[in-house]
């Protein structure tokens, strides 16, 4: 509990990457996943996707295209539509 807690004081911070780190020593790979996915951050959100939750890997490549597509951003969209298997 006290290692989450700290880790929101550093995300309203916007210290990613200690928030991170305080997740994860919380056993809490999902919530450090969220952080850089509300922030917008998607390398790191996939590079713990990969680590943490490598079967929603796939999946997580075709929500980020779908609203990257939506969002008009159509290289990135791309980008993750390919690493979704949905080229």
């Amino acid at each position: 509990m006290l290692y989450v807690q700290e880790a929101r004081k550093f995300e309203e911070e916007g210290d990613y990457k200690n928030a991170e780190r305080m997740y994860l020593a919380a056993n809490e790979p999902d919530l450090a996943i969220n952080i850089y996915r509300k922030a917008k951050q998607y390398d790191h959100m996939i590079r713990l996707v990969t680590k943490y939750r490598k079967d929603l890997l796939k999946d997580t490549h075709q929500h980020l295209a779908q609203q990257l597509d939506g969002e008009g951003n159509l290289k990135q969209a791309e980008h993750h539509y390919i690493e979704g298997g949905a080229w």
